[in-house]
């Protein structure tokens, strides 16, 4: 009987040993998936920064080339034309 109760509490105690490594295992991969989720965000972030400054310059050269526009059509108009064939840029 003793044998029995001995081979019980050591199947009890391996049966603990593993459920607490099992908790430490899911424990480990929830810090994995936060930490991947917190990388993820980040990567993110930056593709969106990178995203909204390229939109930026986009919308910097379309604005030069509006003012451009409306500047020139007030001059007259060889002046105007000078400006759009590229006559009016100076020769380097």
């Amino acid at each position: 009987m003793e044998e029995f109760q001995g081979s019980t509490s050591a199947a009890r105690r391996a049966e603990i040993r593993h459920r607490a490594w099992l908790e430490e295992q899911e424990k480990c991969r929830r810090r994995e998936d936060e930490r991947n989720i917190a990388k993820s965000y980040e990567e993110s972030l930056t593709s969106l920064q990178s995203a909204i400054q390229r939109w930026s310059r986009v919308m910097e050269i379309e604005q030069f080339f509006s003012q451009a526009e409306q500047r020139a059509a007030i001059l007259p108009s060889e002046a105007r034309t000078n400006v759009w064939s590229g006559s009016a840029l100076p020769e380097t």
